[in-house]
């Protein structure tokens, strides 16, 4: 069962990331895993989720996180001719403040955060830059372990506040 559970959550976690209109691997390619992998016929279950379920609880995932968590925008802009999804910048720094607890030394001494930015190729069409902060202070400490960080090369260390994803544009 827990083999099982396991499965969902990263096929939850992935969802969005490979479900999209332009190309690549999308849900349907979970039904190809489902038939071929785990041999299994319409509505039969296995370990893998099916479509459905995935999108259902991407569905109720995304409606949680938003609403509770950190609330969101997605939106296509027609001039830049992509699609844009961010977080209120104010938001991710109180986030950032309290899982690295330097909310309480930001009241009486300065705290150091990077801007940073990053961008990819994700299609031979299709590409992403994304905008965001970077916990470099000293300071900092681990959320998990609470010892200071020393490693600050680290990509669990970024938060994206903004985040461009469409076409491709020539120089």
């Amino acid at each position: 069962m827990h083999q099982c559970n396991l499965f969902l959550s990263l096929f939850i976690l992935l969802a969005r990331a490979i479900d999209s209109s332009w190309g690549g691997l999308n849900l349907n390619g979970v039904e190809h895993l489902r038939e071929f992998v785990e041999e299994l016929e319409r509505y039969e279950r296995g370990c893998i989720p099916s479509r459905s379920t995935i999108q259902d609880r991407q569905r109720k995932l995304e409606s949680y996180m938003s609403s509770t968590y950190m609330p969101y925008t997605c939106k296509y802009d027609d001039i830049l001719k992509c699609e844009i999804a961010s977080f209120k910048p104010q938001d991710v720094l109180k986030f950032i403040l309290k899982t690295f607890q330097l909310d309480e030394r930001a009241k009486s001494h300065s705290v150091e955060l990077a801007i940073t930015e990053d961008g990819a190729r994700l299609t031979n069409k299709y590409g992403h830059v994304s905008v965001g902060f970077k916990v470099v202070d000293k300071s900092a400490r681990d959320p998990i372990t609470k010892e200071f960080i020393t490693d600050f090369q680290s990509v669990y260390l970024c938060f994206p506040v903004k985040t461009y994803l469409g076409p491709e544009k020539k120089s």
